[in-house]
């Protein structure tokens, strides 16, 4: 399913799928009932390019098919971002939004996929990275096609000043990302009291690579409970 690209959100998910996503006009994903959210943010050579300060962002659904695109300029071509519904045939999940961020520039690039409150009554207490799975409050809310390779959690650093930045704001571990503090590893537990944990995952991209999460949209895996440590992957 899918409604124009360009207005406030545009609807992504499955035909006959009880559940949705929201894709923003800048890129960010929310899905429906959760109240986090997913951006995407690319290191290039000059800097880090976050899609909601860009001003050369365009968005456009491909072929009139149920598939938001999302390209973003940077030094030498364009990041892509490709947001669609899918149904495994097979797995203990259920329908999926696939996101796909293309590196379609001359130079390779470092990819960062990053949950946090969302922009309507976001809050976010808990977010556990553990291999190829990320928890958000004990639900999965990505799935990884393997490990990351650096991850990041919140910044004590101050936000952007800029009013316009205030979701941004909302997101401490965006000024861990951009400012190189991001840290070797494929686990990470963050959690926040005052519900606005947010934290990244970093992968490199080369020129032509593309990535894939998957993103529960329908039943979301609860983890196990454990006494200390972010929750276990699925069995």
């Amino acid at each position: 399913m899918g409604l124009t690209a360009g207005s406030a959100a545009t609807i992504v998910g499955t035909l006959g799928g009880g559940s949705h996503a929201l894709v923003r006009p800048s890129g960010r994903v929310e899905v429906d009932g959760a109240r986090w959210a997913l951006d995407w943010w690319v290191g290039a050579d000059d800097r880090w390019h976050v899609h909601g300060r860009e001003v050369a962002v365009r968005q456009r659904l491909v072929d009139d098919a149920p598939v938001v695109e999302t390209r973003m300029r940077i030094p030498g071509g364009d990041a892509v971002q490709r947001v669609y519904g899918a149904r495994p045939t097979t797995g203990p999940l259920g329908d999926l939004l696939v996101v796909e961020v293309e590196n379609a520039s001359s130079s390779p690039v470092a990819l960062a996929l990053a949950v946090g409150p969302g922009e309507e009554r976001g809050r976010v207490r808990t977010v556990a990275v553990d291999g190829t799975a990320v928890w958000v409050d004990r639900r999965l809310a990505l799935v990884l096609g393997a490990p990351p390779l650096l991850v990041a959690g919140p910044s004590e650093a101050p936000g952007p000043s800029d009013p316009a930045d205030r979701a941004d704001r909302a997101w401490g571990c965006l000024s861990t990302v951009t400012e190189g503090g991001a840290a070797e590893g494929t686990e990470l537990w963050v959690v926040d009291r005052s519900r606005r944990a947010s934290a990244a995952v970093l992968v490199p991209l080369a020129h032509r690579a593309s990535v894939r999460v998957g993103v529960p949209i329908g039943r979301r895996p609860r983890a196990r409970r454990s006494r200390r440590g972010p929750p276990p992957s699925l069995p």
